[in-house]
């Protein structure tokens, strides 16, 4: 029992290095190694995410042809951003609304509404999040990876020291009923620790943006949060434990982007307003 538990944090230590390492270097190398890297996570994310929600006797062409959709409104969000492509992603949505409508006639079991607004609820949750980092990271010709690695080591501070002030601290229970274990006294730690790597951040980076920088860090610990349990509660819901197994130790790509979907929006906005 010992041994086992004891290859299953390594199992889990080395996955993670190897996850932080892909990240990082795909957002100090180029936008190519971006697209890639986060047009695979998000084609993975998006799978799991059928798979959780879609009921086993959805049409394989439906699947298919939701997969192909998603994977042509990524690549145009990342042409669209870098110049490359004039009209906006966002047009492509009419014809994959009809597309989903035309593809359910031919489904012959299962509830065509439920299967659309999946599809539909896949598509903001998970793809328009995705999408967002390709026009976050370039602006035509130019890519710059520093904020969205910014937020990424925001996100991972916050969690880790979310579970160690949790597991050290915790008793007051922040939202027991979707994910029992999440305490105040981990929000808060974890928050605490967020702002202070903003601020060194702001102080090596940014100097000259130190509360804006706070003010992404309040997002990345409030939204991220709100992420995390927005995907437990569909975990619950559907009575699976992982979203997947495509990262030992960890579950599935769903699960290690969950945060990082429902922050993303808002650091757009933000970012659009304080600019």
């Amino acid at each position: 029992m010992i041994k086992k538990g004891f290859s299953s944090i390594i199992t889990r230590a080395l996955t993670g290095v190897v996850f932080v390492a892909i990240i990082i270097g795909a957002l100090l190398s180029h936008s190519y190694a971006a697209f890639v890297v986060f047009g695979i996570a998000m084609y993975v994310s998006f799978v799991e995410y059928l798979n959780i929600t879609s009921g086993k006797n959805i049409n394989k062409i439906y699947v298919n042809l939701l997969k192909a959709n998603v994977m042509i409104i990524y690549a145009l969000s990342y042409f669209y951003a870098t110049g490359k492509w004039e009209i906006s992603p966002l047009f492509w949505l009419a014809p994959f609304l009809v597309s989903l409508a035309i593809a359910e006639l031919y489904n012959k079991d299962g509830d065509t509404l439920q299967n659309v607004a999946n599809a539909v609820m896949g598509l903001i949750y998970i793809v328009l999040p995705f999408s967002l980092t390709n026009i976050m990271l370039n602006d035509g010709d130019a890519f710059n990876g520093v904020i969205l690695l910014a937020v990424f080591l925001l996100i991972w501070v916050d969690d880790s020291f979310a579970y160690l002030f949790g597991v050290a601290f915790g008793k007051h229970r922040l939202w027991e009923r979707i994910s029992p274990k999440k305490s105040w006294e981990g929000f808060i730690g974890g928050g605490l620790s967020t702002v202070a790597l903003s601020w060194i951040i702001a102080k090596v980076y940014f100097p000259d943006l130190f509360l804006e920088m706070t003010g992404l860090a309040g997002i990345v610990v409030v939204f991220g949060t709100f992420g995390d349990l927005f995907e437990s509660q569909i975990k619950r819901q559907f009575e699976v434990k992982d979203s997947g197994a495509s990262l030992p130790g960890h579950g599935g790509f769903l699960d290690r982007f969950d945060s990082f979907l429902f922050i993303i929006p808002v650091a757009m906005v933000y970012l659009q307003i304080i600019s």
